[in-house]
């Protein structure tokens, strides 16, 4: 009863298409179809503190006959990533999460594409 608010100013950054435009994935050093059907990924290295992870989206043939859309986070600490169960001719899709100075939510680049070669 008898409560008041009090009026705040506060100063936010706002991240929009713009920044989101300028983001660079981590770099793909090498990708390599092994025999087996793993896809060995070797990444360069993450020369930004505001990354946190890095996504790949892939479709995984596990289930040859139901192959279905997955995923694998990859930490900034690893150099080398092996999917296994994937096909020569189709593609992988890389997304890296960053986390700005300040920031509240993490925003991600734009998802930049590769095809599996054999």
């Amino acid at each position: 009863e008898n409560n008041h608010s009090l009026p705040v100013s506060t100063t936010v950054n706002v991240y929009g298409d713009r920044y989101i435009a300028s983001l660079m994935s981590r770099t793909v050093k090498s990708s390599k179809l092994g025999a087996e059907g793993n896809l060995t990924i070797d990444w360069g290295l993450v020369d930004n503190e505001a990354v946190q992870y890095t996504t790949v989206y892939f479709k995984d043939y596990t289930d040859p006959l139901s192959p279905v859309n997955n995923n694998i986070q990859v930490e900034n600490t690893e150099d080398q990533t092996v999917i296994p169960n994937v096909k020569a001719g189709e593609t992988f899709s890389v997304v890296t999460t960053f986390l700005p100075e300040g920031a509240l939510d993490a925003v991600e680049s734009l998802p930049l594409e590769y095809t599996i070669l054999e």
